[in-house]
């Protein structure tokens, strides 16, 4: 609190000269009073000003206490601001990490829809190929079925062949017996034409003394054999039609022993003679002939033409029949 001494003091002195003044009635004792007034007043302004100096400097005490612990906080405020600093720079490199984090994941967002939009290019070609396979599928079932066929074609023809084979077998230990003889008989031959050898050089008799003794004709000797004809008279002839492709390349590939097989068969009721002496002519044997036109037929018109096991060899099929004789006519006007 300011204190004006001035007016304090001129206050004072006219409050004390004046109360004084009333009171006694003399200037004089009023100098005095308003003398002592100001005294007093002195007085009591200083016990005032020492109690409110005691006042003040508690305030101070109050107040340096008050400074120190602004100080402490000023302190562990910029302890904090410091913390605080420290926290926000780890949260811009952690912002600029994750910033830096958010650009590769939308870069990976970038590949990862272009790798979807080519796994849907992938999956419409996928089903496009999917159909293509059940397409072929079908085709292949188709094929297997057609195979299915062959293959018990071909295991009734493995199973002639086993019993042919047997057959052949018997055939060649009775040949080996043959060869065996005709060794023996090859020898004899041999030594008989030695003995002739020495005898004519033995001889001295002049050439024309000799009389030529007239050989018989190989007809005379061994006789012939005339090979039966076919009685066309008691079949009918085929209708006239047009082969098909697959008869006609089955034609362009027989041979002409195989098709004087298949004539034999055609036409004869019993044609194991006839073939076997065409198989003979050839130096094979007759189911060797027979397997090899079988084969040739599986190949070309899916399916065997003579009938496996049949004793005589007879056609599979009268549709077979028909055209073999088609064939046959065809082959005569050429």
């Amino acid at each position: 609190m300011v204190i004006n001494l001035s007016l304090f003091c001129q206050v004072v002195l006219g409050a004390g000269f004046l109360f004084s003044f009333i009171a006694n009635q003399s200037w004089q004792s009023a100098l005095g009073g308003s003398v002592v007034a100001l005294i007093s007043g002195f007085l009591g302004l200083a016990a005032v000003g020492r109690q409110q100096l005691g006042n003040q400097r508690k305030i101070i005490t109050v107040l340096e206490g008050n400074i120190l612990d602004l100080q402490d906080y000023e302190q562990q405020m910029q302890e904090s601001l410091a913390q605080i600093v420290y926290q926000h720079q780890q949260v811009e490199s952690h912002t600029r990490f994750l910033q830096a984090e958010l650009g590769k994941l939308q870069n990976q967002i970038a590949v990862q829809r272009n790798y979807k939009e080519q796994l849907n290019g992938d999956l419409l070609s996928l089903d496009k190929y999917n159909r293509q396979i059940e397409e072929d599928a079908q085709e292949r079932q188709t094929r297997i079925l057609q195979l299915e066929k062959q293959r018990m074609n071909l295991e009734m023809l493995v199973a002639s062949l086993s019993e042919r084979k047997k057959q052949v077998e018997l055939e060649v230990r009775e040949l080996e017996q043959d060869v065996d003889v005709m060794q023996e008989f090859k020898l004899q031959l041999e030594a008989q034409l030695n003995n002739l050898e020495s005898k004519i050089q033995e001889l001295e008799t002049p050439l024309d003394s000799i009389a030529l003794t007239p050989y018989p004709k190989p007809s005379e000797v061994y006789g012939s054999q005339p090979i039966s004809q076919p009685n066309n008279a008691s079949k009918p002839r085929p209708k006239k039609k047009k082969l098909p492709q697959e008869w006609q390349e089955f034609a362009a590939k027989l041979t002409r022993v195989e098709i004087e097989i298949l004539r034999a068969i055609a036409e004869q009721n019993n044609p194991n003679a006839l073939i076997k002496q065409i198989a003979q002519s050839q130096i094979t044997m007759p189911e060797l002939l027979i397997d090899g036109i079988n084969e040739l037929a599986l190949a070309t018109i899916n399916d065997l033409i003579i009938d496996p096991g049949s004793n005589p060899p007879s056609i599979a099929e009268t549709e077979y029949l028909q055209n073999l004789q088609q064939i046959f006519a065809t082959i005569s006007h050429t």
